[in-house]
Order: C-alpha cells, then sequence, then structure tokens
C-alpha cells in the first residue's frame, strides 16, 4: 500500500513529459516507378519555390523509392498548390541523417 501512495504522486509527475513526448512512426518513401521522393527544406520554402517557378529551389536531396524515414505524426501541413506534406528524418541512403518534409502520397507506414 505503501508503494502506491508513493507512486501516485511519481505518476502526476511524469505525466506531462509522457504526453509531450512526438508521435512518431517508422515508414519507407515510395516513389512511382521506383524513381526518387524529393523531400524538401520546410512547408515555407516549397511554397516560396512554387511561387517563383522553380520549386527545385526548395528541395533538400531526393530519397530512393524504398528508403527507411521516421515519420512526425503530427506534422501534416497543406501547400496552396502541391498537397499535403509531413515532416520526416532520413534512416538510410544518401540522404541518412536529413530531416525534411515529404509528399504524404510517397509516405507509407511500416506494419508492426
Amino acid at each position: 500500500m505503501k508503494a502506491i501512495r508513493f507512486l501516485a504522486p511519481v505518476a502526476l509527475l511524469l505525466m506531462p513529459l509522457l504526453q509531450s513526448a512526438p508521435a512518431v512512426s517508422l515508414g519507407y518513401l515510395s516513389a512511382p516507378g521506383g524513381g526518387v521522393v524529393p523531400v524538401f527544406e520546410s512547408v515555407e520554402e516549397i511554397e516560396a519555390g512554387v511561387s517563383r517557378g522553380n520549386i527545385n529551389t526548395a528541395k533538400i536531396c531526393e530519397a530512393l523509392d524504398g528508403t527507411l524515414v521516421e515519420i512526425d505524426e503530427e506534422s501534416r501541413r497543406r501547400t496552396t498548390f502541391m498537397g499535403d506534406f509531413m515532416q520526416v528524418k532520413i534512416l538510410d541512403g544518401d540522404c541518412r541523417g536529413r530531416d525534411g518534409w515529404a509528399p504524404i502520397s510517397s509516405i507509407r507506414k511500416r506494419l508492426p
């Protein structure tokens, strides 16, 4: 019974830390025809590239089809002309270690 009285306040103190943990899942990038998926610096840079007529200026790398990623589940953002994007961290390939934004249509979640 003493253990429960001790753990209850500790659990209350830890609760905000547990709730603020980012929702991250593993997945991979899927390119039509096995090509590449563009990964962009930021949603703001995507919009700026569209308005300048050169979206390539916002690109930080091109990830190969099947590249493993961590997906930030809470990062979904919509662009005016390019659809929805989510923030990813590249886990392998030439872009390994880079953080950027990939089109949602190219993101696949791994099965548990």
